[in-house]
């Protein structure tokens, strides 16, 4: 299991925003697929900017939607999970996609989602899985954790960025459910998902 820890992330920070650094070529194309937790970034300009800084991203996010099954329904609408998604993206998604969600599945059968999800994903030639850690609020996302530990031991394409660490100590960006963000916590969570990809992007992706 690769785990993104805080130091390296401030690295990838400051190397980033370092004056004088030339670009070459297009920037990196990521997509990230996320439910409501992601919203806070989505909707608001500032984390968005922040997210975006030197990247081509796409944002796929939607309210309520599980990895696999049926969505939990919103406002009358039931989104895409992320799946049914990858399958309707295909290689347009590119080859480095983030995940941040997990919250709206049943802890039941979530060992089973995420391996559908991976597999979708690489069946989409996605070479890089950058997957963040749930936030532990709740019991059942203690040990929904430890599941995406196990997928990311199996798959040396999955790295999960620890989300759950880096937020521990920072109540005062979170909501009143201590999941969804606050304008401050959606900087944060865009500011900790940018350093994140820039890191993975960083170790060229292996040939074949």
């Amino acid at each position: 299991m690769r785990l993104v820890g805080v130091p390296a992330l401030a690295c990838a920070v400051l190397i980033a925003a370092s004056p004088g650094t030339p670009a070459t070529g297009p920037p990196p194309k990521v997509t990230v697929i996320g439910d409501s937790v992601l919203t806070s970034i989505l909707w608001y300009h500032e984390p968005l900017t922040v997210i975006q800084e030197n990247l081509d991203v796409r944002m796929e996010v939607a309210v309520c939607r599980r990895l696999t099954g049926t969505s939990c329904p919103f406002e009358s609408t039931t989104a895409p999970t992320l799946v049914q998604l990858v399958r309707a993206k295909g290689t347009s998604l590119g080859p480095t996609v983030l995940v941040v969600m997990g919250y709206n599945d049943s802890e039941r059968t979530f060992a089973a989602s995420v391996e559908a999800s991976i597999g979708a994903l690489l069946r989409a030639r996605v070479r890089r899985i950058l997957w963040a850690t749930l936030r532990e609020v709740r019991h059942p996302y203690v040990r929904m954790n430890e599941t995406l530990a196990a997928a990311a031991r199996r798959h040396p394409e999955v790295r999960l960025v620890d989300w759950n660490r880096y937020s521990r100590s920072h109540p005062e960006w979170f909501q009143s459910d201590g999941l969804h963000l606050l304008p401050a916590g959606g900087v944060a969570l865009a500011t900790f998902l940018h350093a994140a990809i820039l890191k993975a992007l960083s170790v060229p992706l292996r040939s074949g």
